[in-house]
């Protein structure tokens, strides 16, 4: 078998589907929910929605519309909570990798916390999903660092540029260098009740965000959205939002 977008090849050891337990199977059909064995070792290599077909139909077979590869939008250090459960927590996140390969890892060294990971994720929840898994499922308990965001960064001269990509403030290059620097917004939409619009008015002025756009839903609910600097939600925006509406208020990017 092959992928259409890595360009992966492997062989088919098994077929079979989930019955809620998998039970080997001859064929998967058009709706089936199964799997496929293969002797891949790098998750980079099946990555969700990619097209599987045979080796032999390769350039007959046109892969599903709409693939792109996942980018992470946040980013955070998971490091063990004692040092000698790093090979428990390495093997953790390779297996739970094999299954969400959204997830990007690198060996980071932390002179406070030891040896552990930056990872990068989707977003908030699945960083919280991610972690939650990891004690659920491995039995291993992890510290995260605050989250941050990648900037991207040009430096040089007007003649000789190059761009490089910054996840924390100990990679910023010398200042003097810098030609400029580009940052992630999301757009960001909040529902509250109406006695609360001011406070949130507020909140989002804070986080140097644009002025938002209001529609009035119901009788006292209100959707506000506007586009806010990714650093500026990932940190501690649910909890100012929660503090400000009284835990009335909720917000979706």
């Amino acid at each position: 078998i092959a992928f259409a977008a890595s360009r992966a090849e492997a062989t088919a050891l098994e077929l079979g589907t989930f019955r809620p337990e998998p039970a080997a199977a001859d064929i998967l059909r058009t709706g089936s929910i199964g799997y496929v064995a293969t002797g891949l070792r790098d998750a980079k290599s099946a990555r969700v929605g990619d097209t599987v077909f045979r080796r032999s139909d390769q350039g007959r077979i046109v892969p599903l519309p709409g693939y792109v590869v996942p980018q992470p939008n946040v980013y955070a250090g998971l490091y063990p909570l004692a040092g000698e459960t790093f090979p428990a927590l390495r093997d953790a996140i390779g297996k739970l990798r094999l299954s969400d390969a959204s997830v990007s890892a690198e060996l980071e060294q932390s002179p406070a916390l030891g040896q552990g990971y930056r990872c990068g994720f989707l977003g908030l929840l699945h960083l919280e999903i991610f972690r939650e898994r990891l004690q659920r499922e491995f039995g291993v308990e992890v510290t995260v660092t605050v989250p941050s965001v990648a900037f991207s960064v040009v430096v040089g001269t007007l003649g000789d540029r190059t761009e490089r990509v910054v996840r924390s403030a100990a990679e910023f290059p010398d200042p003097s260098s810098i030609l400029h620097v580009r940052e992630p917004w999301a757009r960001v939409t909040v529902l509250c009740r109406a006695p609360d619009i001011g406070a949130v008015l507020q909140l989002f002025a804070a986080r140097a965000s644009d002025a938002p756009d209001m529609e009035s839903l119901s009788t006292g609910r209100v959707a506000m959205t506007a586009q806010v600097p990714l650093r500026s939600v990932v940190v501690d925006f649910h909890d100012q939002l929660k503090s400000v509406t009284a835990g009335y208020g909720s917000f979706s990017l």
